[in-house]
């Protein structure tokens, strides 16, 4: 049965939701989704809600957890410590997005709450709840370091992202909290129809659905039973348009930044399977173009960078790629893969390559802060960790080469090779170990694109002649950057 939801009305009794101030409760009636899963959460022992992003998830899991705290329904056992744990999937950039939504939602000072203690070198928080004694201990536990869930158990946890956590960090979290006889309450985003679709999503006792309405009006809900698992409860398929606060221009700047799986599955909220090549979105015959020179790149108009990506490779290929970088557009202009050789034979090989000279920035392997030392003392210089999420590393490839924006030599076969093979798993969906000099340029790419998003995109690549900065004026005319025109250098000039 299908029926539109209508504000849900104040709640009575007065003190059912006495952490929800006024405030709270005006903020998140927007939100009728957000009402489901506190319901839930009061009676099912694992509750989900899956679906889009920016749609109030995080903030409904935290107002999950202030419940929690402040003893409401329930009381902790007598001889619990009063600890909970938040989880993510890894410190970067999970804990550094969902840090400040967490720590707004527990800033409930109008009530008598109050953070006493923050500790973000341990990751823990000690919290006081509004008139219930004893504080509680916050601890953040990381999905990728398995060894921090196999600490003290927890009165319940709130679990972010879920749905990238392995399948034994799950089954460790439900095994740490069911000795508190404690809930799971947990938040993801579509990851595709993996382990976390087959063993939560299809197994829920009961799900509500929400989606727009064909006028992109009021949510529609729809409440079914499907699975067979008592114990979970679903609130899926929550889109990005049931966020009322979400302006039409946001969510166009939003699409345009991610590639279209990505749309699907993070704006829309639409789980699908995934499966064949990683990077579909690349064509040969827009991304390829002919080996730039350094002197074309250096009497370019446009102001270009070279960073480079580096994979290390003691078993396998050592690999580094070379880039050129102007406002969001990528050119990998070089390409180096050996294997069998020292670092010190590296950091040779790479010295007398032209483009290693211009190097501005170096993005490398994160978890082999030795061999970056090694380099560093051998004259390779500013080299970071990179970012190594490979998922997100895929939606920013794809992204890029739907947009244009990435483009590459036709001299760097071993690249374009591993373009063409990178596939996921046929069983588990997962990416398969790319090639080590594709590993380079997603390492370089991901992390330097998080962090310069946003810059302007230029018309014109310096091998066409042009080289040519093209700006669209407010009456739709396009037109040059130049010297003559230096009204044109203000905010209100829009890149075509």
């Amino acid at each position: 049965m299908t029926e539109k939801v209508a504000p849900p009305p104040s709640p009575s009794p007065p003190l059912q939701w006495p952490f929800l101030t006024p405030e709270r409760r005006k903020l998140i009636e927007v939100w009728p989704h957000q009402y489901a899963f506190l319901e839930l959460c009061r009676q099912y022992p694992m509750v989900f809600m899956h679906g889009s992003v920016q749609n109030g998830k995080s903030y409904a899991l935290n107002l999950a957890g202030i419940d929690r705290v402040t003893n409401i329904g329930t009381q902790p056992p007598e001889h619990s410590d009063r600890v909970f744990w938040v989880t993510v999937p890894t410190r970067a950039p999970y804990w550094h997005n969902f840090q400040p939504v967490f720590e707004k939602c527990w800033g409930w000072a109008q009530d008598g709450g109050m953070i006493l203690e923050r500790n973000e070198t341990l990751a823990r928080y000690v919290i006081k709840a509004a008139d219930n004694g004893k504080p509680w201990t916050c601890w953040v536990r990381y999905a990728d370091k398995p060894d921090t869930f196999r600490t003290a158990s927890p009165d319940f946890i709130l679990m972010t992202e879920a749905a990238l956590y392995k399948p034994e960090i799950f089954a460790l979290a439900q095994f740490r909290v069911a000795k508190m006889n404690g809930p799971i309450f947990g938040d993801t985003s579509p990851n595709g129809l993996g382990w976390f679709w087959k063993q939560v999503i299809e197994t829920a006792a009961v799900t509500i659905d929400y989606g727009p309405t064909e006028s992109g009006g009021q949510p529609v809900r729809t409440t079914r039973t499907m699975g067979a698992d008592p114990r979970i409860a679903l609130v899926n398929g929550v889109p990005i348009r049931a966020n009322r606060f979400m302006r039409r221009e946001t969510l166009q700047v939003m699409q345009e930044r991610m590639s279209s799986e990505q749309w699907r599955r993070e704006g829309l909220g639409q789980a699908f399977a995934q499966s064949g090549l990683c990077l579909r979105s690349f064509d040969p015959r827009i991304h390829l173009k002919p080996k730039p020179s350094v002197e074309q790149f250096r009497n370019s108009r446009a102001q270009w960078e070279m960073i480079a990506g580096i994979d290390y490779g003691f078993s396998d290929a050592t690999a580094k790629v070379w880039l050129a970088v102007n406002a969001g557009r990528y050119f990998v202009t070089d390409e180096y893969e050996e294997s069998g050789r020292t670092l010190k034979v590296h950091a040779e090989q790479w010295a007398l390559n032209p483009w290693d000279a211009q190097v501005k920035w170096r993005y490398d392997d994160p978890s082999l802060p030795l061999a970056r030392a090694e380099l560093e003392e051998r004259g390779v210089k500013r080299i970071f960790p990179g970012n190594n999420d490979v998922e997100a590393g895929i939606d920013t490839l794809n992204r890029l080469f739907e947009t244009g924006k990435l483009v590459i030599s036709d001299h760097c076969v071993k690249l374009l090779d591993a373009i063409g093979t990178w596939a996921r798993n046929k069983k588990t969906g997962k990416p398969e170990h790319p090639g080590d000099v594709l590993a380079a340029l997603r390492y370089a790419v991901l992390t330097h694109s998080l962090a310069n998003d946003g810059k302007p995109v230029p018309q014109g690549w310096p091998e066409d002649g042009t080289g040519k900065v093209k700006w669209k004026l407010p009456d739709g005319t396009v037109t040059e950057l130049t010297e003559e025109a230096p009204e044109l250098k203000g905010e209100e000039r829009e890149v075509v």
